[in-house]
């Protein structure tokens, strides 16, 4: 039986990371674990959920489901309000096996369907932090669906195909977290070097504050700025040059865009935190700037 890491350990040790999100890899199965092949329904199993105008998801979940399931997504325009949402419902004859009934979402005649599974709270509550993982921890049985990067380690199911049912495997949540998992936080060092441009001094901000106002990092003797912060590991953080809620002065990255072939600046995308508590990012290289530094 697969085993994954739901809690980060506190550890002394300071490591280099980029801003890229990771997946939490499963712990390797233990001495005498047996391995359970889960056999997947197919489409003529789901025949007597289709209906014009509607789309049939069906999702087997790893890990840990204790309460129900909802799928959040733009046929309600993404409203969090539970009562608005569509419930995943056991699939009679395949354990583990969820199935939904979302109604398709057509804009200028053509369908732009987008969403995700999330697991309600204990309170029957809604909350982001219970939604599936990043695009590596699906698997896709059969159908037609694009799995893409979400905002901060997640992903979205988009651009589905209502015409025949999308069977996927869940393999873990977002952060290896769902709501009858234990959230175990502490304090992390954040250390940065970062841009030199007319000495803009960053704040960062995350999940750890609900991505509000920033918190000013404290500059240091070698130059580099510290910030002390208290989260759970997987939650995404980013830096920018102020601590109000203005976006337009953030640190950018230098990249190659895959279709011009042309080096373009682009938004830095978010770190996540991990197993180390003292993290520190360089940044002050040519590769990076803030927006509104020429």
């Amino acid at each position: 039986m697969k085993k994954f890491f739901f809690a980060a350990l506190a550890v002394a040790t300071v490591a280099l990371v980029g801003c890229e999100p990771k997946p939490v890899d499963p712990i390797d199965p233990e001495p005498g674990d047996t391995t359970v092949v889960v056999a997947a329904p197919t489409a003529a199993d789901l025949a007597d959920y289709e209906e014009e105008g509607n789309f049939v998801a069906c999702v087997h979940f790893a890990g840990a489901v204790c309460n129900d399931i909802v799928f959040a997504g733009s046929y309600n325009g993404w409203a969090t309000d539970p009562a608005s949402m569509v419930k995943f419902e056991a699939l009679e004859g395949f354990d583990g096996w969820y199935v939904a009934v979302v109604p398709v979402t057509v804009v200028d005649g053509v369908e732009a369907n987008d969403g995700k599974p999330a697991q309600l709270a204990d309170d029957g509550s809604f909350s982001w932090d219970y939604q599936t993982g990043d695009v590596d921890s699906w698997e896709l049985v059969s159908g037609t669906v694009d799995i893409v990067a979400g905002y901060s380690g997640e992903s979205d199911l988009k651009n589905w195909n209502s015409a025949e049912p999308v069977i996927l495997k869940s393999l873990y949540w977002k952060n290896n977290q769902s709501p009858c998992v234990e959230v175990v936080e502490q304090e992390y060092t954040i250390t940065l070097k970062a841009p030199d441009c007319g000495g803009f001094e960053p704040a960062i901000i995350g999940d750890f504050n609900g991505w509000t106002e920033g918190v000013a990092m404290e500059l240091q003797a070698d130059g580099s700025y510290k910030a002390v912060i208290t989260s759970s590991a997987g939650k995404g953080y980013k830096f920018k040059a102020t601590t109000d809620t203005d976006w337009s002065n953030q640190i950018q990255h230098l990249v190659k865009n895959e279709e011009t072939g042309e080096d373009e600046w682009k938004d830095l995308d978010n770190c996540i935190l991990g197993e180390e508590v003292a993290v520190s990012h360089d940044f002050s290289t040519s590769e990076y700037k803030y927006s509104l530094c020429e």
